[in-house]
């Protein structure tokens, strides 16, 4: 993923949250040869919870940027088996509709994905010296234009300003009704937490591997809002679908789900051939 071009200057780098996605991306950034910094208030960062299904689609990303299947000690998702909260019927069983679904996605513990993830971060390998992980540190404070975090305690880390930023807020939800600027973040939305039709971690996956690779070995500071507004085409429709055409909004039985059609839709989709696409469409050759 690194350029035969040596004279180029890197880009350097900040994400907040050492989650699945902002890993996934310092992974594709970071092979690419950018300088990429994460910040992170929990000062032992680990996954909690259990399995997570990492399938067919989320798996292809992973595999382009160097997974080892093996650390994950997964096991093939062959299906599953769905009750009723309220035990009034009996469990439905739902299964693959598209032949070899079962041998391209698996289930594993959170943690072990997560500890994969930061392997390939962090440890030597492709790209620059590894990602320093600033655990325990919090952000209190950003400044998309100025490209700076603020963190506890005053000091100010500053990376190469393009103009352009993307970043992630959390708001108290009573706040948003009472603002006309944010209207957009709660139109529609009867809930406000939808469940993502199994695809969480999988589109956080794609987020990071497209972000990648649309900022290949070489990208300027003065090409970034360019490639940020060609990955916001790139990846809205496809988030966008997840998040409405999502279980908790499907008939009772789940039908929608279990067509072929939708498991075609979610699981066949190649994130870095559209990531490719994209480029070509909008930047001509390359890419990461």
């Amino acid at each position: 993923m690194t350029s035969s071009n040596n004279s180029y200057q890197p880009l350097n780098i900040s994400i907040v949250g050492a989650g699945i996605g902002g890993l996934t991306a310092a992974i594709a950034l970071r092979k690419n040869g950018h300088n990429v910094q994460i910040f992170e208030t929990a000062e032992i960062k680990t996954e909690i919870g259990a399995a997570v299904a990492v399938q067919a689609n989320s798996l292809r990303v992973l595999d382009h940027l160097g997974l080892s299947k093996e650390n994950l000690k997964g096991v093939p998702w062959k299906g599953s088996v769905l009750f009723p909260s309220d035990g009034s019927e009996e469990g439905k069983t739902s299964s693959w509709l598209i032949p070899g679904m079962e041998e391209n996605g698996l289930l594993c513990h959170r943690s072990d994905l997560y500890e994969e993830l930061k392997r390939l971060a962090t440890d030597g390998g492709e790209g620059p010296p590894a990602i320093i992980l600033r655990l325990g540190t919090t952000v209190v404070a950003s400044d998309p234009e100025q490209g700076t975090v603020t963190l506890k305690g005053g000091n100010t880390v500053k990376a190469q300003n393009s103009g352009w930023s993307c970043f992630r807020v959390i708001f108290e939800v009573s706040n948003l009704l009472n603002t006309p600027e944010l209207e957009w973040l709660h139109a529609g939305v009867t809930d406000s937490h939808e469940d993502d039709a199994g695809q969480g971690a999988g589109m956080a996956v794609e987020d990071g591997g497209s972000l990648g690779f649309l900022l290949p070995a070489g990208t300027r500071r003065e090409d970034i809002p360019a490639r940020l507004e060609a990955y916001q085409r790139l990846r809205t429709e496809r988030g966008g679908f997840v998040n409405t055409k999502s279980v908790a909004q499907l008939s009772k039985g789940f039908s929608l789900v279990e067509t072929k059609e939708i498991q075609s839709y979610l699981l066949e989709y190649n994130a870095m051939k559209a990531a490719e696409e994209c480029y070509r469409a909008y930047f001509g050759t390359g890419g990461a």
